[in-house]
């Protein structure tokens, strides 16, 4: 009985520890699916996060690009292609500026001039259509003057000498031999007034492809000027004139230097520059016409204009920006700029 009853024990006792095994088992089957769902949790939330950032950054950039509901666009070089421009337009100005009173060669104009023009919707046939010509108009010369890149377009503009020629008709007197007799007779004569003029043809054009087309009908403007008053920036701004010990000193000075950068070659010239130039066998010098002295904490500078002349007897004037540095008692040129 004591044997039958320890064996049932040790049955019990085994399966017991089969059950908690089982449970084990199935415990930590669950406890891995967790950690794996809840690491793929970290990732997916990690993800979404990132693509939310990014999203407010662009939309912070688009929000910064616009101004009063306006989007601003980034700036875009245009690069204009000057000698193709005008290798293009040369041949079209030609052909719009001479005109004569030959009926089919206007018409040929007409239609030469047509082949330069965009192509559109609107139908610009008679675009450089004539009218019944009196006279002729011919061109001279031509210059670019300006081109400038628009909105949509590109403008040219050419500075035009041309003439407008009128015929008209005169009558005249002249004395005529009839039977051994002067007689006056009257006669009509063409004379033919040519007007010269000079004005600005303005040209637009559009570009794509690195090919162009023309816009429109040219037009004419008076000659503006291209020049303006515009102040250069002093680098002596704000900044007094030396009239220390050394004035007289650095002025005799220059006028050796410029003495030796007309005479010495750049061997020479090391001695006294630390990127010697020289216009030796080029100018002479003639005189130096002004010098302004500044201090720069231990150095100087000195604003110069100097005259140089060749041997052909023509004066040249230049200005000049040197820096000055002394050792021992003797300058030396740190830096010559041309003015």
């Amino acid at each position: 009985m004591k044997e039958s009853s320890f064996i049932s024990k040790t049955i019990a006792k085994v399966k017991d520890s089969k059950k908690t095994t089982k449970i084990d088992r199935t415990i930590e089957k669950d406890s891995r699916k967790k950690i794996v769902f809840f690491s793929w949790s970290i990732v997916i939330l990690l993800f979404l996060c990132s693509i939310g950032s990014i999203f407010i950054s662009v939309s912070g950039i688009v929000d910064k690009n616009k101004i009063n509901g306006n989007e601003i666009k980034p700036n875009k070089v245009d690069l204009l292609n000057y000698p193709a421009i005008e290798n293009y337009l040369n041949p079209f100005v030609d052909k719009y500026m001479n005109v004569t009173a030959d009926i089919e060669q206007n018409k040929k104009r007409q239609e030469e001039l047509s082949l330069y023009l965009i192509q559109s919707d609107t139908d610009n046939s008679k675009l450089f259509e004539l009218g019944q010509v009196q006279g002729e108009r011919i061109l001279n010369k031509k210059n670019v003057y300006s081109i400038e890149q628009m909105k949509n377009t590109i403008q040219v503009q050419y500075v035009i000498d041309y003439k407008n020629v009128t015929f008209s008709e005169k009558e005249i007197v002249k004395k005529v031999k009839v039977a051994n007799k002067e007689e006056l007779k009257k006669e009509k004569v063409t004379v033919r007034k040519e007007e010269p003029k000079t004005a600005i043809l303005s040209i637009q054009i559009t570009e794509k492809g690195g090919v162009y087309a023309v816009n429109g009908a040219p037009y004419f403007t008076n000659i503006y000027s291209l020049k303006g008053e515009i102040k250069q920036k002093g680098t002596n701004e704000n900044k007094d004139e030396y009239t220390g010990a050394k004035k007289e000193k650095i002025e005799a000075f220059m006028t050796e230097f410029f003495t030796k950068y007309t005479t010495s070659n750049l061997e020479d010239l090391t001695y006294i520059m630390k990127n010697p130039e020289s216009v030796n066998n080029v100018f002479l010098l003639e005189s130096v016409d002004s010098i302004l002295i500044f201090k720069d904490n231990d150095k100087f500078r000195v604003d110069a204009v100097v005259s140089f002349v060749d041997v052909s007897g023509v004066t040249t004037k230049q200005g000049f920006l040197i820096g000055l540095s002394e050792k021992n008692g003797h300058f030396y040129v740190e830096y010559l700029k041309h003015k």
